[in-house]
Protein backbone atom coordinates (compact mmCIF):
# COMPACT_ATOMS: atom_id res chain seq x y z
CA UNK A 1 0.00 0.00 0.00
CA UNK A 2 1.16 3.31 -0.50
CA UNK A 3 2.40 5.31 1.90
CA UNK A 4 0.03 8.11 3.32
CA UNK A 5 -3.35 6.65 2.03
CA UNK A 6 -5.70 4.93 3.77
CA UNK A 7 -6.96 1.67 2.27
CA UNK A 8 -9.89 2.80 1.67
CA UNK A 9 -8.43 5.60 -0.81
CA UNK A 10 -6.79 2.46 -2.52
CA UNK A 11 -10.04 0.59 -3.07
CA UNK A 12 -11.36 3.73 -4.36
CA UNK A 13 -8.46 4.07 -6.96
CA UNK A 14 -8.61 -0.06 -7.78
CA UNK A 15 -12.69 -0.08 -8.68
CA UNK A 16 -12.12 3.22 -10.63
CA UNK A 17 -8.88 1.36 -12.70
CA UNK A 18 -11.31 -1.34 -13.29
CA UNK A 19 -14.49 0.74 -14.23
CA UNK A 20 -11.95 2.23 -16.82
CA UNK A 21 -10.57 -1.10 -18.19
CA UNK A 22 -14.25 -2.13 -18.70
CA UNK A 23 -15.00 1.18 -20.45
CA UNK A 24 -12.09 0.86 -22.64
CA UNK A 25 -13.64 -3.03 -23.57
CA UNK A 26 -16.73 -1.69 -24.06
CA UNK A 27 -15.38 0.84 -27.03
CA UNK A 28 -13.42 -2.25 -28.16
CA UNK A 29 -16.69 -4.40 -28.59
CA UNK A 30 -18.64 -1.64 -30.55
CA UNK A 31 -15.40 -0.76 -33.02
CA UNK A 32 -15.81 -5.02 -33.54
CA UNK A 33 -19.48 -4.49 -34.32
CA UNK A 34 -18.78 -1.62 -36.64
CA UNK A 35 -16.25 -3.61 -38.45
CA UNK A 36 -18.87 -6.30 -38.83
CA UNK A 37 -21.30 -3.98 -40.33
CA UNK A 38 -19.24 -2.75 -43.09
CA UNK A 39 -18.26 -6.35 -44.85
CA UNK A 40 -17.90 -6.78 -48.15
CA UNK A 41 -20.33 -7.20 -50.72
CA UNK A 42 -21.16 -11.15 -51.67
CA UNK A 43 -18.55 -11.63 -54.48
CA UNK A 44 -20.35 -13.16 -57.76
CA UNK A 45 -19.58 -16.64 -59.73
CA UNK A 46 -18.78 -14.81 -62.48
CA UNK A 47 -16.90 -11.92 -60.80
CA UNK A 48 -14.49 -15.27 -59.37
CA UNK A 49 -14.30 -16.58 -62.56
CA UNK A 50 -13.47 -14.15 -64.40
CA UNK A 51 -10.52 -13.04 -62.31
CA UNK A 52 -9.32 -16.55 -61.53
CA UNK A 53 -9.01 -16.86 -65.45
CA UNK A 54 -6.78 -13.85 -64.97
CA UNK A 55 -4.87 -14.99 -62.39
CA UNK A 56 -4.44 -18.36 -63.65
CA UNK A 57 -2.96 -17.36 -66.90
CA UNK A 58 -0.65 -15.35 -65.03
CA UNK A 59 0.57 -18.51 -63.15
CA UNK A 60 -0.67 -16.93 -60.11
CA UNK A 61 -1.47 -18.61 -56.83
CA UNK A 62 -4.84 -18.36 -54.27
CA UNK A 63 -2.35 -15.96 -52.54
CA UNK A 64 -2.48 -13.92 -55.81
CA UNK A 65 -6.46 -14.44 -56.56
CA UNK A 66 -7.10 -13.05 -52.99
CA UNK A 67 -5.31 -10.13 -53.22
CA UNK A 68 -6.56 -9.08 -57.04
CA UNK A 69 -9.83 -9.72 -55.40
CA UNK A 70 -9.37 -7.34 -52.72
CA UNK A 71 -10.80 -10.15 -50.19
CA UNK A 72 -9.44 -12.47 -47.37
CA UNK A 73 -7.93 -15.69 -48.55
CA UNK A 74 -10.05 -18.08 -46.61
CA UNK A 75 -13.38 -16.39 -47.95
CA UNK A 76 -11.41 -16.67 -51.79
CA UNK A 77 -10.75 -20.61 -51.26
CA UNK A 78 -14.17 -21.30 -49.89
CA UNK A 79 -15.74 -19.34 -52.96
CA UNK A 80 -13.97 -21.01 -55.36
CA UNK A 81 -14.33 -24.31 -53.98
CA UNK A 82 -18.42 -23.79 -54.70
CA UNK A 83 -17.52 -22.42 -58.11
CA UNK A 84 -15.29 -25.52 -58.60
CA UNK A 85 -18.20 -28.11 -57.18
CA UNK A 86 -21.15 -26.30 -59.00
CA UNK A 87 -19.33 -26.50 -62.52
CA UNK A 88 -18.82 -30.40 -61.99
CA UNK A 89 -22.11 -30.91 -60.74
CA UNK A 90 -24.43 -29.05 -62.91
CA UNK A 91 -22.22 -28.77 -66.25
CA UNK A 92 -19.54 -31.82 -66.02
CA UNK A 93 -16.43 -28.98 -66.24
CA UNK A 94 -13.37 -29.29 -64.12
CA UNK A 95 -11.97 -25.86 -63.07
CA UNK A 96 -8.00 -26.07 -63.64
CA UNK A 97 -6.48 -25.60 -60.20
CA UNK A 98 -4.30 -22.93 -59.38
CA UNK A 99 -0.65 -22.71 -59.18
CA UNK A 100 0.37 -24.10 -56.21
CA UNK A 101 2.10 -22.19 -53.35
CA UNK A 102 5.70 -22.68 -53.29
CA UNK A 103 7.52 -23.32 -49.47
CA UNK A 104 5.39 -25.16 -48.54
CA UNK A 105 5.51 -25.95 -44.48
CA UNK A 106 6.41 -29.59 -44.66
CA UNK A 107 9.10 -28.89 -47.25
CA UNK A 108 10.64 -26.60 -44.82
CA UNK A 109 10.17 -28.75 -42.33
CA UNK A 110 11.91 -31.55 -44.05
CA UNK A 111 14.81 -29.05 -44.86
CA UNK A 112 15.06 -27.38 -41.05
CA UNK A 113 15.39 -31.41 -39.89
CA UNK A 114 18.29 -31.97 -42.73
CA UNK A 115 20.00 -28.89 -41.15
CA UNK A 116 19.39 -30.60 -37.46
CA UNK A 117 20.49 -33.96 -38.70
CA UNK A 118 23.70 -32.26 -40.33
CA UNK A 119 24.05 -30.48 -37.18
CA UNK A 120 24.32 -33.14 -34.54
CA UNK A 121 26.50 -35.47 -37.30
CA UNK A 122 28.92 -32.82 -37.15
CA UNK A 123 28.76 -32.29 -33.43
CA UNK A 124 28.90 -36.12 -33.09
CA UNK A 125 31.83 -36.59 -35.43
CA UNK A 126 33.63 -33.35 -33.12
CA UNK A 127 33.61 -35.86 -30.17
CA UNK A 128 33.98 -38.70 -31.38
CA UNK A 129 37.36 -37.39 -32.67
CA UNK A 130 38.31 -35.82 -29.77
CA UNK A 131 37.77 -39.13 -27.59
Amino acid sequence: MAKGKKVSEVKVEKVSEVEEVKEVKVEKVEEVKEVKKARLPSLSLSDLHKAYGTIDSQGGTYEDLAAHLGRPLRSVVQRVNVLRKRLKEEHEIKLGPLTRKTGNRRGRAKEDLAEIAAEIKAKQANVASMG
